[in-house]
């Protein structure tokens, strides 16, 4: 089929596909000259030319037959024996087009352009701001635009200017600082707490938002189970001392119920023998008993702890250094003078030591005592036995800490929380 055998319209449209494919070819040579593609540009060209010339044999032979004119025999025997060939050139430029948008398409997912990006940075849940030393952004993704307008109520323009804002408290009436520290952090509106941060890296400024909101409920939770978990610590505490109370109120009691048998026996075995002393022996084994009874419910009643610790001491042969006063409360002080005997046991057992040392300090919080003895350094590491180990457990158990040093010299180390009065 020649080209003259066409009808209008075919003919119109066939003109105007070549004419969009050669516009297309050069427009792309620009595009494939950049990427380096020499042999895509080179048919690019080619094929661009060849259509272009077919495209001026066509529109040639068009007006020819349109004015009357007398045709021209190239243009008449091109025009009537190579509709075929001329159709070639638009299918290699439209191979070319189809080629290059698939590798396009492949080299945009593959490889990191600024578009991909760009794209990245927006999809991210965290604020980020990358800008110039004088404040001129960089890059902005969508979480920090959005923020920098709920925060302060406009767009932002300048990084620099909106920190100084952060750090200042510069912000709208709805948002609500919650730390004011070198990374702030506020609460919007909306009840989200973010916190920013800013560092330089190489020439250029960061400034990144992170939500802290769920980790920030998480910590005022931790803080409110932690003060319920204080408050039960201390009412298990005056439970385990009510309870030691009970224990020695009904150990004397026992023993005042034992003694007032003893002396039930002994006037009753008294008053048999000077009744009938001719048959009856004197009850003295029931009266040394009842005395010694007595004894007995003395020092438990009159003996403080003070003095139970310079009995020991008197006993083991030590001399003590005392400096600083032992603490007021119960449960403190009993503790310590545990310490005390463990302490000067291990002094004489192990240490072979002639003197102890106990310092005594305390500040706001916290009382703190230290056991030092002048007797040999441990060589190898102190194995907790026994008594240190029971120790410990009373010590942990009613909220303290204790430490054992034996690099220079052996030291026991004792803190114990004050109890707060308010609670």
């Amino acid at each position: 089929m020649s080209f003259h055998e066409l009808p209008s319209v075919v003919k119109t449209i066939y003109l105007t596909l070549i004419f969009s494919c050669i516009c297309i070819s050069f427009s792309l040579f620009g595009f494939t000259y950049h990427k380096k593609s020499k042999f895509t540009s080179f048919l690019l060209t080619f094929s661009g030319i060849w259509a272009s010339m077919i495209l001026m044999l066509y529109s040639a032979d068009l007006l020819i037959a349109k004015s009357g004119l007398t045709k021209i025999n190239a243009i008449e025997w091109y025009c009537d024996h190579n509709i075929l060939i001329s159709a070639l050139p638009i299918l290699i430029i439209v191979a070319l087009i189809i080629f290059i948008a698939v590798k396009e398409h492949h080299y945009r997912r593959v490889l990191i352009t600024n578009a991909s990006m760009r794209e990245s940075v927006n999809s991210l849940s965290t604020g980020l701001c990358f800008s110039y030393e004088n404040g001129r952004v960089l890059l902005l993704n969508r979480v920090m635009y959005d923020l920098c307008f709920k925060i302060v109520g406009k767009d932002l323009q300048n990084a620099n200017l909106f920190w100084e804002k952060l750090c200042k408290g510069d912000v709208l009436d709805s948002v609500k600082m919650i730390e004011e520290d070198i990374n702030p952090s506020y609460r919007l509106a909306d009840g989200s707490v973010w916190t920013f941060k800013r560092e330089k890296i190489n020439d250029y400024y960061q400034l990144s938002a992170s939500e802290i909101t769920e980790i920030l409920l998480l910590t005022e939770e931790l803080e409110k189970n932690n003060e319920e978990l204080v408050y039960l610590n201390r009412r298990l505490k005056k439970y385990g001392e009510d309870v030691d109370e009970l224990t020695r109120s009904q150990e004397r009691l026992e023993l005042k119920a034992r003694i007032h048998r003893q002396l039930g026996q002994a006037l009753l075995a008294t008053r048999r023998y000077l009744s009938e002393p001719e048959s009856n022996e004197p009850p003295m084994d029931i009266w040394k008993q009842s005395v010694m009874l007595l004894s007995k419910e003395s020092q438990i009643v009159e003996e403080s702890p003070m003095d139970m610790l310079m009995r020991f001491v008197n006993k083991t042969g030590l001399d003590v250094h005392i400096t600083g006063d032992f603490p007021g409360e119960d449960r403190v002080l009993s503790i310590f003078f545990q310490a005390a005997a463990e302490a000067l046991t291990n002094a004489v057992k192990h240490a072979n030591a002639k003197t102890i040392y106990i310092d005594l300090t305390e500040n706001e919080t916290h009382y703190k005592v230290e056991f030092r003895n002048d007797g040999d350094i441990p060589r190898t590491s102190v194995r907790e036995g026994g008594g240190l180990t029971s120790l410990r457990k009373k010590v942990e158990f009613a909220g303290g800490t204790m430490s054992v040093n034996y690099k220079n010299e052996f030291i026991l180390t004792i803190i114990m929380k004050k109890e707060v009065k308010n609670i």
